[in-house]
């Protein structure tokens, strides 16, 4: 309960942070660096390393996909006067760095899985996300964002229930 509001003001404050910002992205990315921590906290009344570490992957994940998602708003942003990685470095730049983002997001998953207690399923759901990592990334091209929607939204949505489903066989398979 205590930690409640951090989410709300951040959520509340990201749409302003393109007005001052490129870095706006990792403010929607800090909304999520929290959740393993939070969830953590309420359940064990602990919060364990490897929650921490996950809570800071959930932030470069969600801020890689989100520079890929404003890729789409490069024009408006630019004629408006908002402020992006996009907007900023351009579309051949935004594409790496969302990459670099979610290169260091497997670092993340790797180092909570060495503190913590995760076993085989979770590392090799690991390997699985950034494999589909590689794939989404391969679908978005400089000079060509027809499947920029299915990288985005469809994507990221499977990475998540993947990354879940191998979460919860390690803990039913192994404890």
């Amino acid at each position: 309960m205590i930690l409640s509001p951090i989410p709300i003001v951040v959520a509340f404050t990201y749409p302003y942070l393109k007005r001052f910002t490129w870095l706006a992205h990792f403010g929607i990315g800090a909304v999520y660096i929290i959740v393993p921590p939070a969830v953590a906290i309420a359940m064990t009344g602990t919060m364990p390393v490897e929650f921490v570490l996950l809570g800071i992957a959930a932030l470069f994940w969600v801020s890689g996909f989100d520079v890929l998602y404003a890729i789409a708003d490069i024009n408006f942003d630019r004629a408006n006067g908002l402020h992006s990685i996009p907007a900023r470095f351009g579309i051949k730049r935004s594409l790496l760095i969302a990459k670099t983002l979610h290169l260091v997001t497997l670092v993340f998953l790797v180092l909570s899985v060495l503190t913590g207690d995760g076993g085989l399923w979770v590392a090799f759901g690991i390997v699985v996300v950034g494999a589909l990592f590689a794939y989404e990334h391969s679908l978005v091209k400089e000079d060509d964002l027809s499947k920029l929607n299915m990288a985005f939204f469809t994507m990221n949505g499977i990475i998540a229930v993947v990354f879940a489903v191998f979460v919860v066989l390690d803990e039913l398979l192994i404890g």
